[in-house]
């Protein structure tokens, strides 16, 4: 028994010693302030743990990166990693710089879950070289002529980028190029190369492109090169989504360019397409690359000594 009595005295003056440490380390860097930098008025005299002014700054510095970088801190971008590296300096100055780490992402997106819907690496992005369609409505009644230029530049269409080849999804360097001129704009199937007119519904936004949907499956058709897709419901948004292949990894869900326009520009394409005195063409193009993204998972671990002691406890009691 006095055997045992020695290992637990130790114990517990290295707990004493653990817990005197965490009170004099919290005593030693709190420091009370508020967002407005003032005192602990209507705190009912209440003192924080949390400096507010410190993370009232760090979070400033952060949203400035917003407004000094046009796609802000969206993933794989310059802002994104500027914000990465202010993280993992200021968990520098609270942990030991040895247990904080930034960890490339590197892990694989399935669709769904579904493990035949491989849609590629985190670390892969398309980079869109252009992506333009310039519409000619030709009045043959008058002989007058109406211009509408819609691009990705303008901010005036959204590019839905074809599919690439199976054997090409995710290669590194591979550019996609799918181009068009003076291409008619349709509703219905007519012979020859052609742009063909689709819908989108916010009560079911991916309706349009589903396997069922016969006006979608005239997209796979060869001689439609592209098509154009209204956001119908709303005037100033579009239908937004990625290009990837079906659960099953066997179908591209965009087999061709798509160009999303919103409501307002697509009321006045289907305006000229229902006048008779009207015809339509286009011109498009639309190049993306598969370039990497860098970006980074910020770790910052801080052992217990609780958790260091854990295998002596164990063996006392």
């Amino acid at each position: 028994m006095k055997e045992k009595l020695l290992p637990v005295l130790v114990a517990l003056l290295m707990l004493s010693s653990v817990f005197v440490g965490l009170v004099n380390e919290k005593e030693s860097i709190v420091i009370k302030a508020e967002a407005s930098g003032g005192g602990s008025s209507g705190t009912g005299g209440y003192e924080p743990i949390i400096n507010y002014t410190y993370v009232w700054h760090k979070t400033q510095n952060l949203s400035y990166i917003v407004k000094e970088h046009p796609k802000g801190r969206a993933f794989g971008t310059k802002g994104e990693r500027i914000a990465a590296n202010y993280i993992w300096q200021w968990m520098n100055e609270t942990l030991d710089p040895k247990n904080v780490t930034r960890d490339p992402i590197d892990k694989k997106w399935m669709h769904l879950g579904h493990p035949l819907s491989y849609i590629g690496p985190l670390y892969r992005k398309r980079v869109v070289l252009g992506c333009y369609i310039n519409i000619t409505a030709y009045n043959k009644v008058n002989g007058t002529t109406i211009y509408k230029n819609l691009s990705i530049e303008k901010h005036n269409c959204f590019p839905l980028l074809k599919a690439p080849p199976f054997t090409k999804i995710n290669k590194k360097g591979y550019v996609s190029v799918s181009q068009g001129e003076n291409l008619p704009i349709t509703k219905t199937l007519k012979t020859g190369s052609q742009i063909l007119l689709l819908h989108a519904h916010w009560k079911e936004p991916y309706g349009w492109a589903a396997a069922t949907n016969l006006s979608f499956s005239r997209v796979i058709l060869p001689w439609v090169k592209a098509f154009i897709l209204v956001d119908w419901d709303f005037n100033e948004t579009y239908f937004m989504s990625l290009s990837r292949y079906d659960y099953r990894g066997l179908f591209a869900e965009y087999p061709k360019p798509g160009f999303s326009i919103n409501g307002e520009n697509g009321r006045w394409l289907e305006e000229k397409l229902n006048d008779e005195n009207y015809t339509l063409t286009a011109t498009f193009k639309s190049k993306w690359v598969y370039d990497d993204v860098e970006s980074y998972n910020v770790i910052g671990k801080r052992l217990s000594f609780l958790f260091l002691l854990w295998p002596l406890l164990k063996q006392i009691f």
